[in-house]
């Protein structure tokens, strides 16, 4: 799994797109507005992307049973998607997480 670890506003989200172009693999984030902000910077960056997809549509009945298996995601911002995700099953905080990087193909980015 690559890892793309830095502060705000640092270019995260561009490298995803990058990758997201690259590979052909849709981007989850937070919301549908914010699936809308990737979609529109990828096309001012020239990048052809899936479309986004949002955690509310990911969480829905419908989305599970109109779309088939994904193989393969891209998460943007990991630490809001997965509290957003959290929060469905009433647990309202993520006090803390860890990631494992002794994967051989991991990989900062």
């Amino acid at each position: 799994m690559k890892k793309c670890i830095s502060g705000r506003q640092t270019g995260k989200t561009e490298k995803l797109i990058m990758l997201s172009g690259e590979k052909q693999i849709p981007i989850l984030t937070l919301s549908n507005q914010s699936a809308h902000e990737i979609e529109k910077r990828s096309i001012e960056m020239g990048i052809n992307i899936p479309v986004p997809i949002s955690v509310k549509e990911i969480m829905s009945d419908n989305y599970l049973n109109n779309i088939g298996e994904i193989d393969s995601i891209i998460v943007d911002d990991a630490d809001y998607v997965l509290k957003s995700i959290l929060r469905t099953r009433k647990i309202h905080n993520v006090e803390a997480i860890s990631i494992c990087n002794n994967d051989i193909s991991d990989k900062i980015i």
